[in-house]
């Protein structure tokens, strides 16, 4: 079983670590916080930052994972209230 370490609550992300703790590409990780499955990051631009619930949410995400069906697996569970919506 993989195990995963989450900063505590005073640090941050950058875009590139989320990609690569949480194996999304940053894309993916932008539109998320766009349709508001993820906090949006502290500012815009070079050095944009995120708080560590990001990660924690995209790890969550990672583990819903179906190839078929990603987003919609992610909206059931933000519905059925494993994770918080609009976090």
């Amino acid at each position: 079983m993989t195990s995963y370490h989450v900063r505590s609550c005073d640090t941050v992300y950058t875009i590139t670590e989320l990609s690569r703790e949480s194996g999304y590409k940053p894309s993916t990780i932008r539109r998320y916080a766009t349709v508001g499955l993820i906090p949006r990051a502290n500012h815009r631009g070079i050095g944009a930052t995120w708080p560590p619930l990001t990660l924690a949410l995209l790890l969550k995400f990672r583990a819903l994972h179906h190839p078929d069906n990603r987003l919609t697996r992610v909206d059931h569970a933000i519905e059925a209230g494993l994770v918080p919506k609009g976090a």
